[in-house]
């Protein structure tokens, strides 16, 4: 499949870009409901009442992104209609080309926290060792029913957390581990993960990194105190 049948597919997040209409410039996010050659149906995931102001034939900028290599894609459309109703639909022009791409940039740390998992309806262990707020990589036990675009509810364990976070994510990889084949590696992004889940990993790993930081800062202090000492004795 190519990359913008990918980025196209019904039921994936888009987000929409547009300027004038006295808005600077205005961003809401939509679902691709339904694609054909020639054009795109979305669905309203905010609320996004500027977007009626829109008319036919207005220039947009569609921002989707790839789970698979952490891209957000740059596509241009115009707006075609939007269809009024319970569930309001923006039809616009089927984007032909990517335009550009951006890496996303999250902190991302590496981490040893208590991480459990469902295989085959039972709760197993692993560690995660590498975290950010959209996804993370676990060390677990290789089952044939870990495999890659399968779903995985999880639970991972944060320090002074009274509770495990529950999170739903999409297996991007999987990868066993070279010294020990009964475990593997598996890359995970968060499907459905709330924003308090996400606000309390992104505060665990600013304090994280703070920690580092410091412990990084007092063992160069030590360093180079004691070469100072020695630079002393020596001149002795």
């Amino acid at each position: 499949m190519q990359l913008l049948d990918r980025l196209l597919q019904p039921g994936k997040n888009i987000t929409l870009k547009f300027t004038g209409n006295g808005y600077k410039e205005s961003v809401h996010t939509f679902i691709i409901r339904s694609t054909n050659p020639d054009q795109l149906t979305l669905l309203f995931k905010d609320n996004a009442t500027s977007i009626d102001r829109l008319r036919p034939g207005t220039k947009l900028k569609l921002i989707c992104h790839n789970e698979e290599d952490g891209h957000d894609y740059r596509l241009s459309s115009e707006l075609i209609e939007i269809k009024p109703g319970d569930l309001p639909r923006v039809v616009v022009k089927r984007p032909v080309m990517v335009e550009h791409s951006t890496r996303r940039s999250f902190l991302r740390l590496d981490v040893n926290l208590p991480f459990s998992y469902y295989d085959d309806l039972k709760e197993k262990t692993g560690e995660a060792r590498n975290l950010s707020i959209n996804g993370l990589l676990a060390l677990v036990q290789s089952s044939p029913s870990l495999k890659q675009d399968s779903s995985l509810t999880s639970k991972l364990t944060l320090p002074n957390v009274n509770k495990p976070l529950i999170i739903i994510g999409k297996i991007i990889r999987v990868e066993k581990e070279k010294e020990d084949p009964s475990r593997s590696w598996v890359a995970i992004n968060f499907q459905s993960a709330s924003e308090e889940v996400k606000n309390q990993i992104s505060r665990y790993l600013v304090q994280r990194q703070r920690l580092l930081i410091n412990l990084k800062k007092r063992t160069s202090n030590k360093n180079l105190l004691v070469v100072s000492q020695s630079n002393q004795i020596v001149g002795n």
